[in-house]
């Protein structure tokens, strides 16, 4: 007769082959990457700094970055997308016709 359920239930999993911590892209990677830049070449750069000074308020800069280029981000003008409510479907339930008599 088979065993039933899971072997390894309440058994401590293991993952070999993952880093225990991925650093991020930040669009101003992906940015920096199309203009074909390193890191240590950032402040240096017009067009990254005018693409910061156009997305300031939208996408995350380095604070660092911010200080060098003399620009400061305004929280009063910070964007928020509106999480937009999924498109409600017609979950209502059909009104039964009255009984005939």
């Amino acid at each position: 007769m088979a065993k039933r359920g899971n072997p390894n239930w309440g058994k401590r999993m293991t993952f070999p082959n993952t880093t225990l911590a991925m650093p991020a892209v930040t669009e101003l990677d992906r940015v920096a990457k199309a203009l074909k830049l390193q890191p240590h070449q950032y402040a240096g750069s017009a067009k990254l700094r005018q693409w910061a000074k156009q997305n300031l308020n939208k996408h995350y800069i380095p604070e660092q970055l911010l200080n060098l280029w003399r620009l400061h981000a305004d929280d009063d003008k910070m964007t928020i997308r509106p999480i937009r409510p999924k498109a409600q479907e017609s979950g209502r339930r059909k009104r039964c016709p009255p009984p005939l008599l």
